[in-house]
């Protein structure tokens, strides 16, 4: 159960620590690219999402004596208020991680379009789809992805593919 309170606090964290105004362009809605620490890029239903920003967030636990390593990312497309929330729980470095149980927890949020707000994976007890990360070296991560998740009412499944990243971790945590 720390373990778990102690994840809710990290992610909660990172959601302030990686938030941005409308103004981070310095004004100039032209005066984007890449994120300045990394790419994070995916096709949601068929549709471009190329993250203004990817934050990455890799900790320690210590749970009954056995030391667990996590990692969190956390993008934000500003124009079309998209967010992807990923932890990943036994985090062992490079490798597949199966969206099944509670390996890899994914939320994606999208603000203004009504009740279908937040999609989750996994859902129903499916093994919903895989991240592979490729690299992890010098605190650079590299991997791509693909997934289905389950909008809040249930009933809306939406599919995320051709998922892509390569970031530099912006915080190392170890926790007791």
């Amino acid at each position: 159960m720390k373990k778990y309170i102690i994840q809710l606090i990290l992610f909660t964290s990172l959601l302030f620590v990686a938030s941005c105004s409308n103004d981070d362009n310095n004004g100039n809605p032209d005066n984007g690219g890449s994120p300045a620490n990394g790419t994070f890029t995916a096709k949601i239903d068929g549709v471009d999402f190329k993250a203004d920003f990817v934050v990455g967030i890799e900790g320690f636990t210590d749970e009954e004596g056995e030391e667990i390593r996590y990692l969190m990312i956390n993008t934000q497309q500003d124009d079309d208020d998209t967010a992807f929330y990923i932890m990943f729980n036994n985090y062992t470095g490079p490798g597949v991680y199966n969206v099944v149980d509670n390996n890899v927890i994914i939320t994606i949020y999208k603000e203004n379009i009504g009740y279908n707000s937040f999609w989750s994976a996994p859902y129903d007890n499916l093994n919903t789809g895989k991240i592979t990360i490729t690299s992890h070296a010098n605190q650079r991560i590299k991997g791509n992805f693909e997934f289905t998740a389950q909008g809040n009412n249930g009933d809306n499944i939406t599919n995320v593919t051709e998922g892509y990243f390569d970031f530099t971790l912006g915080f190392s945590l170890p926790t007791d």
